[in-house]
């Protein structure tokens, strides 16, 4: 018999974790025994979560509700993706990523280009508060520039990325900060000092390795002769000039304006185009073309042609349908409890304040595995944990933090993730590629088990905070006392 709507009883635990086994056995498979893409391996989890929970009295109705309303919640993401593919197109076309790689290449010095390009994306993110759009603009160019120098790309995509998400932690505009804060009861810049005690030392550590790893490529690799190639090559073949960097410096602007990233991209996208007619000769069929399939580089040097060709509309469809199975996926798994019967035995196992802030992380990292969304994997975590952080007599503030530290850190090295999926389709490098590198993404989550284990950094609840405990207490004991009158 199939459950009624407002009798509904989460699939147990038992179940579930067979789900969750399911997916990474599937994944384990696909990925590294039969080499596919996530898709299929990702799509049958999705078929095989629908009969699990069928099988514990879910209608296909119920389960459709959930993955509608888990994929129309995520669809300003979708548009994110498309609007970015569309801005690398342009942008190259225009002689914007151009002239920054022409430029770029002449102001980095290769031996401080790795810590340079992390503390160019963290200073971007900290006034924009979006390291998606720092990743699809200058991350974007940075990649080009390392590339140019000989870098492993996997090398270059990690140091912007720590850059980025360093940025997108402490930024008051971003939305995974006010996110974590909102969720947590916390307020925005109470939230943002006490992340500074994970934060700081992470970045700081991740610099210091970036230093020395492109210290000794400098000695090794640095051949002035290519670059002085590839310069030469940029300049016969496409307008260079510093106006041609306005498209990017109007990304700052806009975002920091509040203007929406959809429309930030495409007015700057829109912008690029004029460019590209006024500067580079290109007809207006040709700014639709690459925006749509991208721009093809033919100058006959290898290295340019590598560099500046791809983007568009066409060239996101692939991590579009990804990210729309792995919500799928989500939808089914939220919408029958599965993810509260785990998180719910993950709470009872969690002892003293370590066993506390690890659950939370653990909690946070299967979110991000389950569903793939990052929102979810701060917002499910938060409304799990606020209470037994209060009950404990923890401080709010540190259940912000570690959904932030676990969260927003480690939400792109999840390859089927919307992070995930966005940075690798922006910067061209695989999840796999790039993760060993995003020194700062687990450095976070690292430094957050540390302080819970010497109690450094963990603050005890205030009066305040415990006073939200009692009186929720006090609603719901009201509650049921007026429902037993009722009856």
């Amino acid at each position: 018999m199939s459950i009624k709507s407002n009798e509904r009883v989460p699939v147990p635990f038992s179940a579930s974790i067979i789900v969750v086994i399911f997916i990474a056995v599937s994944l384990y498979i696909g990925l590294f025994i039969l080499k596919v893409e996530a898709h299929i391996p990702l799509f049958i989890s999705v078929l095989f979560a629908a009969i699990i929970a069928m099988l514990n009295g879910y209608k296909w109705k119920d389960l459709e509700e959930g993955i509608n309303k888990t994929v129309s919640t995520s669809a300003a993401s979708l548009f994110i993706l498309l609007a970015v593919g569309v801005v690398v197109g342009v942008w190259t076309l225009a002689g914007v990523v151009p002239s920054f790689i022409y430029y770029g290449l002449q102001i980095v010095s290769p031996q401080l280009f790795l810590p340079s390009a992390a503390i160019i994306t963290a200073i971007t993110t900290l006034l924009t508060g979006s390291s998606w759009s720092t990743a699809g603009t200058i991350g974007l160019a940075l990649m080009a520039i390392g590339n140019s120098l000989g870098f492993n790309p996997g090398l270059s995509a990690g140091a912007i990325i720590s850059g980025a998400y360093f940025g997108d932690k402490l930024s008051p505009i971003s939305d995974t900060t006010t996110l974590a804060s909102g969720i947590s009861n916390v307020n925005l810049f109470d939230h943002i000092k006490h992340m500074l005690y994970t934060t700081i030392p992470s970045f700081t550590v991740s610099l210091i390795i970036y230093f020395f790893i492109s210290w000794n490529y400098n000695i090794k690799a640095f051949d002035p002769t290519y670059v002085e190639s590839i310069l030469s090559g940029i300049s016969q073949n496409f307008h260079i000039s510093p106006i041609l960097l306005i498209p990017v410096i109007l990304v700052i602007i806009l975002i920091i304006l509040k203007v929406p990233a959809v429309g930030t991209l495409l007015i700057s996208a829109i912008v690029a185009g004029i460019m590209g007619i006024i500067f580079q000769g290109s007809s207006l069929s040709e700014v639709f073309s690459a925006a749509h399939y991208g721009f093809s580089s033919e100058t006959g040097i290898e290295i340019i042609d590598k560099l500046l060709s791809g983007g568009g509309l066409n060239s996101m469809l692939n991590s579009i349908s990804l990210f729309v199975i792995a919500l799928g996926l989500a939808g089914i798994m939220e919408s029958s409890g599965m993810i509260s019967s785990l998180n719910n035995k993950i709470i009872k196992l969690a002892k003293g304040t370590f066993g506390l802030i690890a659950a939370t992380g653990l909690t946070v990292i299967s979110s991000l595995l389950i569903t793939g969304d990052q929102y979810l994997g701060i917002i499910l975590p938060g409304k799990i944990y606020v209470k037994e952080y209060l009950r404990r007599g923890i401080s709010l503030k540190n259940l912000s933090r570690t959904l932030e530290d676990f969260g927003t850190a480690m939400s792109s090295l999840i390859p089927w993730g919307a992070c995930g999926v966005f940075m690798s389709s922006t910067l061209g490098v695989s999840t796999f590629s790039y993760a060993p590198f995003a020194f700062f993404c687990f450095l976070s989550p690292i430094f957050a088990l540390i302080y819970a284990a010497t109690g450094f950094g963990i603050a005890k609840a205030s009066p305040e905070e415990l006073s939200l405990l009692e009186d929720e207490e006090d609603v719901l004991a009201n509650s049921i006392e007026s429902e037993g009158k009722n009856r």
